[in-house]
């Protein structure tokens, strides 16, 4: 689970922040997935800091505190009794799909699983302004990606959900059987006084 009380920034405060359209689509799976809708959510907030942040209006390429965001999928899980991390990869397959429709979908589909790999760090550009991200080819089909920058606190659920998006991309650009093997996360100092991890994942497809 993820608690807000664990983070030594107010809501809206961090310096880690991800694009206003992973809460909006956040929200619609609510409503979507749930009996209430992201009511039956919302109204468990508690904290006037917590709830005054996710009530504003999130614009879908705006930059917002990733912590919050967290915070509210974990309160979410704990209300539905759900694993967090399995509510993460469920709201991921949700949301990967509808961020890759359209123009998105298209270019993937005309691309190939070795141009997609190399665009990586592009990709987790568009979404988290923390990370980056190295991709290097070791051999056919095998690459070796290494993801810095991403709080301690963050890490597990990045992991999950950046792993539905790198499965989707591939798939979507013809690659089959794709697997991705994690490595254990290594220490990297800290950030603005949270300790940063690395994340190194072995991508192959067949």
């Amino acid at each position: 689970m993820f608690w807000m009380q664990d983070v030594p920034f107010k809501p809206g405060a961090s310096p880690f922040r991800c694009k206003g359209v992973l809460y909006q689509d956040s929200f619609v799976y609510f409503d979507e997935h749930f009996k209430g809708g992201r009511g039956s959510i919302l109204r468990h907030v508690e904290g006037p800091g917590f709830s005054s942040f996710l009530s504003q209006q999130f614009i879908i390429g705006g930059w917002y505190d990733v912590f919050p965001l967290l915070a509210l999928h974990s309160l979410a899980a704990r209300i539905t009794g759900t694993g967090f991390l399995e509510l993460e990869r469920d709201i991921a397959q949700f949301q990967v799909p509808r961020q890759f429709n359209g123009i998105h979908r298209f270019l993937l589909k005309l691309t190939t699983p070795d141009v997609m790999m190399a665009n990586l760090p592009r990709l987790g550009d568009k979404y988290f302004d923390f990370v980056r991200i190295e991709s290097k080819r070791v051999r056919e089909k095998t690459y070796e990606s290494f993801t810095s920058g991403v709080p301690a606190l963050a890490a597990a659920s990045y992991l999950t959900v950046s792993d539905v998006a790198i499965r989707a991309a591939l798939e979507m650009a013809g690659a089959q059987g794709v697997r991705i093997q994690r490595h254990p996360l290594e220490p990297a100092g800290e950030a603005h006084g949270l300790p940063i991890v690395l994340l190194k994942r072995v991508v192959r497809w067949t």
